[in-house]
């Protein structure tokens, strides 16, 4: 399998939460025999003095995480200095938490992340703080991918197998069969004639589902990895809220923007709701082209 992950980009503010990335990053490098960067973003107006400050509590921090990557000080705006850096560098894979604010209180990097995602190419792991351990990481077992059947949703799947190869991991494809929309569609009407077509538009849908996922996981099991198709059918966000928390997912690797076969659902507003209520660390890939970017709130 050809790699898709050649640096591994930790960006830093000087907090312990944005810290806690390091781990992480750490291992996800290692694991995939990638260069490991780390990048912290001061001000224009700082000072020498505070330049220095800040680039030694950065080697502190990385030295406490066992990480031996030097952080690279740029200056200017932290989302654009990020992205800058990724930019610049072979397959970059951004690993970051959700949020962390800076010592002086300069940056909240929940804010800097929604422009990190938005702004750039390179897929960025998504790490929730409070949430966050080394072991959410380094001992993924099974792998959850949202797809909806279209081209930009399976974005995520490359990224997603080489994951579950790294770590032999299991991959959970997982479409909804968005049986929900139909009650919304058709009313609460109590006509049989009606109750028989929304049955029967119902059994379409997941037998469309069902086909797409045979498709999709044959052709990533001859590769040699363990996946599992998953159907399910209701409200997308719902139902992979509750797949995340029975199925015992480590990870979630979901395209940013895509539409549905019914063009109903936005799959970038799915992924965050997804960050929002979920509980799992979550990777977002960008399609190759097109779409509408999704937007992180802090």
């Amino acid at each position: 399998m050809t790699s898709v992950i050649g640096t591994i980009v930790v960006p830093l503010d000087g907090s312990s939460l944005a810290e806690a990335a390091l781990l992480p990053g750490r291992d996800l490098a290692g694991r995939a025999g990638a260069t490991l960067r780390l990048v912290g973003v001061l001000p224009e107006h700082a000072d020498a003095a505070e330049e220095r400050r800040f680039a030694e509590r950065l080697r502190l921090a990385a030295r406490r995480a066992g990480v031996e990557a030097v952080p690279d000080i740029r200056r200017g705006a932290p989302a654009d200095q990020i992205l800058t850096e990724a930019a610049g560098l072979p397959q970059p894979l951004i690993v970051m938490t959700t949020h962390g604010r800076s010592g002086p209180g300069r940056w909240l990097l929940g804010g800097v992340a929604s422009r990190v995602v938005r702004g750039g190419e390179a897929p960025v792991l998504l790490l929730r703080s409070g949430m966050t351990t080394p072991a959410s990481v380094a001992s993924i077992r099974r792998i959850m991918v949202p797809l909806d059947g279209s081209a930009y949703g399976e974005a995520a799947i490359p990224l997603a197998a080489e994951l579950a190869e790294l770590f032999d991991a299991e991959l959970r494809l997982v479409r909804v069969a968005e049986t929900g929309q139909l009650a919304t569609s058709f009313g609460t009407t109590l006509f049989s004639t009606t109750r028989e077509v929304v049955s029967l538009l119902a059994q379409d849908l997941e037998a469309a589902a069902d086909a797409y996922l045979a498709t999709t996981s044959e052709r990533l099991s001859s590769r040699g990895l363990r996946v599992y198709p998953v159907t399910l059918r209701g409200f997308p966000t719902a139902e992979l809220l509750a797949q995340e928390r029975n199925a015992l997912v480590d990870l979630v690797v979901m395209a940013t923007h895509a539409r549905s076969g019914l063009g109903r659902i936005v799959v970038g507003s799915v992924a965050e709701e997804l960050l929002q209520a979920g509980r799992r660390p979550i990777l977002m890939v960008h399609p190759p082209t097109g779409g509408s970017a999704l937007v992180v709130h802090p």
